[in-house]
């Protein structure tokens, strides 16, 4: 969508429906996502894709956040992700209540490209059982080693630049790590 156009038809739909001309921020917001990210599509986990742009719709609402506007379809999710006039993402995920997910859209493509790498790496799944209230440990004997990972990435012509980050989450053995990630082989 050309810059003109966005300046031109830019409004804002405040928390009550009232449409009331586009704050001059919300309007730079909507000019720099669309001439940066707009027509940006790739794919992810399921066959629709990711895809950003204002799609021909120069439109803002007021959220608990500040100026909103929807900017990014998520494929995975088949909705909307909105982006804050700040830059961080923010959305309703299935039943869950409206949240910031990212702290930019930047990030969000980052986090889709080391999805998208680690993907296809080994994986094993894990079960924890831990007494209520007790913090699991990392069992680190239990998970792939770290050389595994990086033939893999060979194997398939891409050799990552993650492989070092995961070699150190292999041995890491802080609880809270695995407190927040049990799918990593955390035991008692």
């Amino acid at each position: 969508m050309p810059e003109g156009l966005i300046r031109a038809t830019a409004r804002a739909v405040r928390g009550g429906g009232q449409v009331v001309p586009a704050p001059v921020e919300l309007i730079d917001a909507l000019v720099a996502f669309e001439s940066r990210y707009g027509g940006l599509v790739y794919p992810m986990i399921t066959g629709n894709g990711m895809e950003y742009g204002l799609d021909g719709e120069a439109t803002g609402y007021q959220t608990e956040y500040g100026w909103a506007f929807a900017g990014i379809v998520d494929g995975d999710w088949t909705r909307a992700v909105d982006v804050l006039a700040d830059g961080r993402t923010a959305m309703a995920p299935g039943k869950a209540s409206y949240r910031v997910i990212d702290r930019s859209v930047d990030q969000r493509l980052e986090k889709h490209a080391l999805l998208a790498d680690v993907r296809y790496w080994p994986h094993q799944n894990l079960t924890v059982t831990t007494d209520p209230g007790a913090l699991p440990t990392i069992a680190t004997e239990h998970l792939p080693v770290a050389g595994l990972l990086q033939q893999s990435a060979v194997a398939r012509g891409r050799p990552s630049a993650y492989v070092p980050i995961v070699t150190e989450l292999v041995t890491q053995t802080e609880r809270p790590y695995c407190y927040q990630r049990p799918s990593l082989g955390c035991a008692p």
